[in-house]
């Protein structure tokens, strides 16, 4: 057994297990999921600088497969949207509202979010995942602002080790476009600091080129139209910020978040050169969000809601700015979520005023003691809110953005619609098929699990956040479903109803689930314990493995023999990830881990041929690793794979073509040579496609790829085999002698040739060759007849 190197990691990382903080069971949602994707993601230090950016732009330099529109099928869900974070209505036309989403960028209605195919997807020419912070240009048309970034706590050294947990997607800073979201340029370029977020941006009502922006490392300002920035106040998690209408010069800010050195409301009145903390009777050590609002109508009425990181604390109502302020102790709105959730609007008279935690809550009375708590299941609403704005010309008009998307109101909290369609970002963690191909199951970060019949609209079902699910091949109505952290559950009716067969809270967030492929009644999963079923789930026998207690977090029986156990542990405060193999079910274990390097385990798989296949997580080292003797020795065979972390794989033999296929943070991965030679499936390979699992559909020549931002979509293998063959044979890296050689063109075909920003550089043309010196360098993509060829163009 591997001991910690250092004793920082050791508290460290057992505080990431364990979860024994001071806080509610409730949130073992949300909270715990960050737990389990940086511990993922991160371990066992954070990524250098520019490691993640690194590891794009190599991603963009592998080769690509040769795309044709039926290579990747999405299959949805359609009616499923995932956590959006940010929302913004065009002025000039209110149908024109804009969306950011946690980890699929950023999304455009231009019906108001209504209509089945409402939401389409904005292409940056960056590789955003979450877009935290939306501004519209009050003056100049079609001049729009995007934060990017989710990160709930300050980064930074040994403090940012300890609470680096909070984050979901990287930033990198701030984009603009200036043509409506045609083209973007990156104006605050954090490239290098992914680990910093955007939270807010507000643009000056009075002189537009004035634009401020808030986040986890303090307020910036640019006085020429967002070109420039400089800081001007370090408020460490300042996550909201606001500006009076009519005296410009003033400005409030919340500060307050897990990992920050400040709590408090601060204030402005020289337009950001000063500030002041307003609110001195609040403990420096709390940890929560403060949200802001002002007023539409009367721009000196302003409200705050005070929140530590578990409890909402206080209401502030304000008529002056905050020159003085009425204090309301209110029930609690954020409750276990004071640290991540966000959205309060008032209505035009200033005497309603609605606020989005957990819940939704609204006081009619202007009283702001009389909060009503709305029934979420009755309104039809998704809980846990980021976002609530009004449309500019008609405030009863309200859009809410929450983790299950996009929601609206048009009669100021009266009455509410879902306004998903289009909005394609769901968050998946796994999927199973059955022997049926058009039946299938998945969970979802806060939005249950889900049943597929063929159909783009997807069943919920079960609770919680779903993570691992199988189907008996078997007997396809019998299903097994978990929620997080080992709440098990079997149905027998394809998934009308369930019967719950095990609970274990010590253990991962995403629950480790193993059908034996050859005995699929024998079905396996684990806490600190291993537990073993001989009836697909109905009733388990509990094992105690000699590992010393260690969480595990992915466990596989070989279809040979279903008491021969692989299985893989997380760290704690004794033990770096270990893997371990066990002959007779789990009881005596064998440390199996020899040279892998000291990152999570994130997947393991048997391949054809009886070796292990393994998966890492984190970064600064090789990420995919086979055994042929059972672990006493393992290869490392990531040849040219960018160094991002890796979260599934699997090992796919067809004919004489033996395929490993390999999901990352960023992306889809396949190999037919062991790893001499790895291609990138993106659709886009600029563009990061988190994927956290991938199974073999039953009965077909497909499989199925579930991300966490985008659904889920299917390949086949045939198309799979002939892209690397096509990529073999005409994918081409032009290296350092690239200047020495004459690109040869098809003669007879029309060329388009494009950038990897999607510019085109000619279009539809005859061009027989490109000369040396005719491209600068960079990723180009050369389309004729339906086929795509990649060239890549250094120095």
């Amino acid at each position: 057994m591997r001991l910690l190197r250092s004793p920082v990691l050791v508290i460290v990382f057992y505080w990431f297990i364990s979860c024994n903080f001071d806080a509610k069971n409730e949130s073992k949602g949300i909270y715990n999921s960050f737990l389990y994707h940086n511990i993922v993601v991160n371990y066992p230090e954070l990524p250098g600088s520019d490691q993640y950016y690194r590891a794009i732009s190599n991603q963009a330099h592998m080769p690509s497969f040769i795309q044709r529109s039926n290579h990747w099928e999405w299959i949805g869900p359609e009616n499923i949207s995932g956590r959006v974070l940010s929302l913004a209505i065009d002025p000039y036309d209110t149908s024109n509202v804009w969306a950011g989403s946690a980890s699929a960028g950023l999304w455009r209605s231009r019906t108001g979010g209504i209509g089945a195919k409402a939401w389409q997807r904005v292409s940056l020419p960056y590789p955003i995942g979450a877009v935290s912070a939306i501004a519209i240009d009050p003056v100049h048309q079609g001049t729009l602002f995007i934060g990017t970034g989710e990160s709930y706590s300050y980064e930074s050294g040994l403090n940012g080790k300890f609470i680096r947990t909070m984050r979901g997607s990287y930033g990198m800073g701030i984009l603009r476009t200036r043509d409506g979201g045609l083209t973007w340029s990156l104006v605050l370029d954090w490239s290098l600091h992914p680990e910093r977020c955007i939270w807010k941006i507000i643009i000056d009502p009075n002189q537009s080129d004035i634009i401020y922006a808030a986040g986890t490392h303090g307020i910036y300002k640019s006085i020429d139209g967002g070109d420039h920035w400089g800081l001007i106040a370090d408020l460490k998690m300042t996550t909201d910020l606001i500006i009076h209408i009519d005296s410009s010069n003033y400005l409030l800010a919340g500060v307050g978040g897990l990992g920050g050195d400040r709590f408090g409301i601060f204030k402005s009145t020289d337009g950001g050169a000063n500030w002041d903390k307003i609110t001195k009777s609040y403990s420096e050590q709390m940890r929560g969000r403060i949200m802001l609002h002002i007023n539409s109508t009367y721009s000196s009425k302003v409200y705050a809601l005070i929140s530590d990181s578990f409890q909402t604390i206080h209401l502030l109502r304000s008529s002056n700015f905050f020159k003085n302020w009425q204090t309301h102790s209110i029930q609690d709105i954020t409750s276990y979520q004071g640290w991540y959730t966000r959205g309060m609007i008032s209505d035009s008279s200033g005497k309603k005023l609605m606020i989005g935690g957990v819940d939704l809550f609204a006081d009619m009375s202007g009283t702001f003691n009389s909060f009503e708590r709305y029934q979420m299941g009755k309104i039809g609403m998704h809980a846990d809110f980021h976002d609530i704005i009004c449309n500019p010309n008609d405030p009863t008009k309200l859009y809410f953005a929450t983790d299950g998307g996009i929601f609206r109101s048009d009669d100021w909290g009266l009455t509410f619609f879902e306004c998903n369609g289009g909005l394609n970002t769901a968050q998946f963690y796994a999927i199973s098929f059955s022997s049926e191909s058009n039946f299938a199951i998945g969970g979802l970060q806060d939005n249950r699990s889900a049943i597929f019949t063929g159909d783009l609209n997807w069943t919920p079902t079960h609770l919680g956040d779903g993570t691992a699910c199988a189907i008996n091949s078997y007997q396809p109505g019998e299903m097994i479903c978990a929620a997080q952290n080992l709440y098990l559950s079997f149905s027998q009716d394809s998934g009308k109803t369930w019967t719950n067969s095990l609970q274990d809270e010590e253990s991962s967030f995403v629950t480790p689930l193993n059908v034996n492929k050859a005995f699929q009644d024998v079905v396996y999963t684990a806490s600190r314990f291993i537990y073993k079923s001989s009836d697909f789930g109905k009733s388990f026998q509990k094992i105690t493995p000699n590992t010393g207690g260690s969480i595990i977090n992915k466990i596989i029986s070989s279809p040979a023999d279903t008491n021969l156990l692989v299985f893989t542990t997380l760290p704690d405060e004794f033990s770096t990830p270990e893997v371990y193999y066990s002959s007779n079910g789990g009881k005596n274990a064998i440390n199996i881990t020899g040279n892998l390097p000291d990152r999570i385990i994130s997947d393991i798989q048997w391949t054809s041929d009886n070796s292990l296949l393994v998966c890492l997580g984190g970064y600064g080292s090789p990420h995919i690793f086979i055994s042929n003797n059972m672990g006493m020795q393992w290869k490392d065979i990531s040849g040219q794979l960018p160094d991002i972390p890796f979260h599934c794989i699997t090992n796919i033999k067809i004919d004489n073509n033996n395929i490993i296929i390999a999901g990352s943070e960023t992306g889809l991965y396949v190999t037919t040579n062991l790893g001499q030679s790895w291609t990138c499936m993106n659709q886009n390979p600029a563009t990061p496609l988190p994927i956290y699992d991938i199974k073999r559909i039953p009965g077909t020549d497909k499989i199925a790829v579930a991300t966490h931002g985008s659904g889920v979509f299917t390949l086949r293998f045939s198309e799979i085999i002939t892209s690397l063959s096509e990529v073999e044979r005409s994918g081409t890296h032009c290296g350092n002698n690239w200047s020495s050689v004459t690109r040869q063109l098809p003669t007879d075909k029309k060329i388009t040739l494009l950038n990897l920003d999607g510019k085109i550089i000619f279009h539809n043309c005859k061009i027989n060759t490109i000369e040396p010196g005719q491209l600068p360098p960079g990723v180009y993509f050369m389309l004729a007849d339906n086929m795509v060829t990649k060239l890549i163009i250094e120095n």
